[in-house]
């Protein structure tokens, strides 16, 4: 009632993505630590792949909640469509 497969599959996915952006910044904090000269790479290189992910983890996390919210609508209107 709340979408079937398909929506659990698509709320597991988009789940998975941002736990893994979300682990991902957290070994880029951890790389970007290891070169506290930033002699390997410049400011712009460590910022912009942690920009980048943490812009993902927000997508993922935006579209993991429309998902849930999404499916909570379905679920509810199919409850209260036969009263």
């Amino acid at each position: 009632s709340t979408g079937g497969f398909g929506t659990l599959s698509l709320y597991c996915t988009v789940l998975l993505i941002a736990t893994a952006s979300s682990i991902a910044t957290n070994f880029w904090l951890s790389a970007w630590s290891d070169d506290p000269g930033m002699i390997q790479h410049s400011l712009v290189f460590w910022l912009g792949i942690y920009s980048a992910l943490g812009v993902l983890a927000g997508v993922a996390t935006w579209f993991r909640s429309l998902t849930a919210a999404r499916a909570g609508v379905n679920a509810s209107y199919t409850l209260h469509k036969s009263l």
